[in-house]
């Protein structure tokens, strides 16, 4: 079979979807991947995928760019004639989705998060609009929580075949089980985008109260700021000793090898994936009772929820990990990594992707 795969980013795909075009390749499928080039590319084209440029802005909103983009994707599926298209990410899910259905070529669209978007208001409406259009021939949609499924079927933007997948999956064997650091000083970690749906804010002032109280803790955090407000957010909180601010890192597995706990309170996600990769090094994680997270965890077993902007109950929670003893800490993340191996292991990621493509062959 010949899969043509659409994203919007090099790095994006390397780290969220090698194992799984790896496996189309062992499985003797030509994969080509259509999006911006990039260094991760020589990568893919090492061993044995086909590429086709397709530059454009992910966060651009030229509207005069956006209409010539089903066109362009178009012409492009026209000249490598696939067999099924994978889509991943917002452009790619509606712009490439489109050119799919226009030229009856089987498309899986995959929903790796809904957005700020799709939260509410006008830009909800549009972008239901626009998803409603896209979907219409899609062969099969894949989530990656059951609240973005329902919110598809609840709002009526796709009546068709919805596949509830874990995320992106985690590389067990890349994250592997990682020693425990020794108790002398509890760590925390952020790491993500720093922004108001990351709630990074959140992190930062449950670590000022937390440093009052208990001294030996450390809070780190890892991540690039979405603006100059967030750039000036971390760098104080920095100079000021509430938390180690890293940059962004290309390998998160050192910083999440020296912390005892992953911290996100996000308000939205489609399947967190550093809490993923926290949790195969056998790490504990704290994140917020939503969507795309909660999954993640099992609730005072392998790490604890708390409700979305409650400050209060993020530093109970954190409070509650501090007072635990050496051991109870560590058997926690021994199972948050089971939990990983059994449920969220990429190559069960990939089995469904397969089971799911050569269905579209008939």
């Amino acid at each position: 079979m010949h899969i043509a795969i659409l994203t919007n980013d090099h790095a994006w795909t390397y780290n969220l979807r090698k194992e799984l075009i790896e496996s189309f390749l062992e499985q003797g499928h030509q994969v080509t991947l259509v999006l911006p080039y990039g260094e991760k590319i020589e990568y893919f084209k090492q061993i044995g995928c086909k590429f086709e440029d397709f530059p454009f802005e992910g966060l651009g909103t030229n509207i005069t760019k956006e209409l010539l983009l089903p066109e362009k994707y178009k012409n492009v599926i026209k000249k490598i004639k696939p067999d099924a298209v994978l889509t991943y990410t917002t452009k790619p899910n509606i712009y490439g989705a489109m050119a799919c259905a226009s030229l009856n070529i089987p498309y899986i669209i995959t929903i790796t998060g809904t957005g700020r978007a799709m939260i509410s208001g006008l830009s909800k409406k549009l972008m239901s609009f626009l998803y409603r259009i896209s979907s219409r021939k899609a062969f099969a949609i894949m989530f990656q929580n059951e609240e973005n499924l329902q919110m598809f079927k609840n709002n009526k933007i796709y009546k068709g075949n919805c596949v509830l997948v874990p995320g992106s999956g985690v590389n067990t064997d890349y994250h592997k089980l990682c020693e425990y650091p020794c108790d002398d000083i509890t760590k925390f970690l952020f790491i993500g985008r720093l922004n108001g749906v990351k709630r990074i804010e959140d992190f930062i002032q449950a670590a000022k109260r937390i440093k009052q109280t208990y001294k030996d803790t450390e809070f780190h955090v890892a991540g690039s700021p979405e603006n100059e407000h967030y750039k000036e957010l971390i760098d104080k909180a920095h100079n000021d000793g509430i938390v180690t601010y890293h940059g962004t890192l290309k390998d998160v597995r050192e910083i999440i090898k020296k912390c005892h706990c992953s911290v996100l309170p996000s308000l939205n996600e489609g399947m967190a994936n550093v809490l993923l990769e926290s949790a195969s090094a056998g790490r504990t994680l704290i994140t917020t009772n939503t969507a795309g997270c909660r999954e993640t965890l099992n609730d005072g077993e392998t790490g604890f929820l708390f409700e979305p902007l409650n400050v209060d109950e993020l530093y109970s929670k954190m409070e509650t990990f501090i007072n635990m003893s050496y051991e109870d800490k560590k058997n926690m993340g021994l199972k948050g990594r089971e939990k990983m191996v059994k449920e969220f292991d990429r190559r069960i990621v990939a089995e469904k992707y397969i089971e799911i493509l050569n269905k579209t062959q008939g």
